[in-house]
C-alpha cells in the first residue's frame, strides 16, 4: 500500500469477505438489477457517493444478515449489491436518471429501504421523491468528514421517524467501523472487480480521525459500501429469541 498509515491493516481480510457463490445482481452498464434479485424479510439501508470530477458514482446496499458471539452479539453484515459505474461507461450520456429508474424499480420490487443517505456530490431531488412516500429517510451524509449521521426514531409522534445524532468529532467513524468488519470478517459481499482494491484508496489520519483517499485513487465504491454498513450498524439490534415461561 502506498498509505503511511493505511485504513486496512490487513488487506487479505478483504478476500476472506468475498462470497465468490453471490453474484452481484448489479449491472453497472446498464444500471439495472437481475430479474431474479428479491427482497428478503429484511430492511435494507443505502449510501450514494455522487459523481464528481470524473469519479465514479459509488452505490451500495446492505443488510442485517446474522449475528455471532456467546454473551456479546455482534451483527454479520451482507452487502446486497454494489458498484461504482463511471462517466467513461455513458460519456455524456451518463446522468442521474438511470439511478432514479433503479430506485422505482427497487421500491415496486418491494425492497423495504429504511435509510437513504448521500454526499453532497449526489443529485437527489428526483430519488428522494420516489423513496420517500415508501418510508425512506433521505438525508445527506458525509463519510470521510462524518459529522452527523442519521438513526431511525420511531419515538416521535409524526414523521419523519428519525433523529440526526453527532458524531463527536469522531469524522472517520463510518470507516473505521467499516474496516472493523473486514478485520473481524463480519461482512459479506458479492464479488466485484474493485472490492479489493478498497484498502489501497484509503488513509488513516486517526490524529485528525480523519480518512483520506489516496492520490490517483477511487474512493466512491469503499465510500458507498463503507456509509452502507455504518447504518445496519446503527439501526439493526439483535432481539434475541423469546423465552416461553412453563406455569
Amino acid at each position: 500500500t502506498t498509505s503511511i498509515k493505511p485504513l486496512f491493516d490487513d488487506p487479505s481480510k478483504m478476500v476472506s469477505c468475498v462470497d465468490y457463490s453471490y453474484y452481484n445482481p448489479f449491472d453497472e452498464k446498464s444500471i439495472t438489477l437481475l430479474s431474479s434479485f428479491m427482497p428478503e424479510s429484511s430492511n435494507y439501508y443505502v449510501h450514494l457517493d455522487g459523481s464528481e470530477g470524473g469519479d465514479g458514482y459509488g452505490i451500495a446496499m446492505s443488510s442485517i444478515k446474522g449475528w455471532v458471539g456467546d454473551k456479546v452479539k455482534k451483527p454479520i453484515v451482507k452487502i446486497d449489491f454494489m458498484g461504482s459505474p463511471t462517466k467513461k461507461t455513458y460519456g455524456k450520456d451518463f446522468k442521474s436518471e438511470l439511478f432514479e429508474s433503479l430506485f422505482q424499480d427497487l421500491v415496486e420490487r418491494g425492497f423495504n429501504i429504511k435509510i437513504l443517505t448521500f454526499d453532497r456530490a449526489t443529485i437527489i431531488t428526483n430519488i428522494r421523491r420516489i423513496v420517500e412516500p415508501y418510508g425512506t429517510i433521505v438525508a445527506p451524509m458525509s463519510i470521510d468528514q462524518c459529522a452527523n449521521y442519521p438513526i431511525l426514531d420511531y419515538s416521535k409522534e409524526e414523521p419523519p421517524y428519525f433523529k440526526s445524532v453527532s458524531s463527536k468529532g469522531q469524522y472517520d467513524k463510518p470507516m473505521v467501523e467499516f474496516s472493523n468488519l473486514v478485520r473481524e470478517v463480519r461482512l459479506t459481499v458479492p464479488y466485484h472487480e474493485r472490492w479489493l482494491d478498497i484498502p489501497y484508496s484509503f488513509e488513516h489520519q486517526p490524529n485528525k480521525r480523519r480518512v483520506i483517499k489516496v492520490s490517483g485513487k477511487q474512493d466512491d465504491l469503499g465510500q458507498a459500501v463503507g456509509g452502507s454498513v455504518f447504518h445496519v450498524l446503527n439501526n439493526e439490534k439483535y432481539k434475541g429469541q423469546e423465552t416461553i415461561k412453563e406455569w
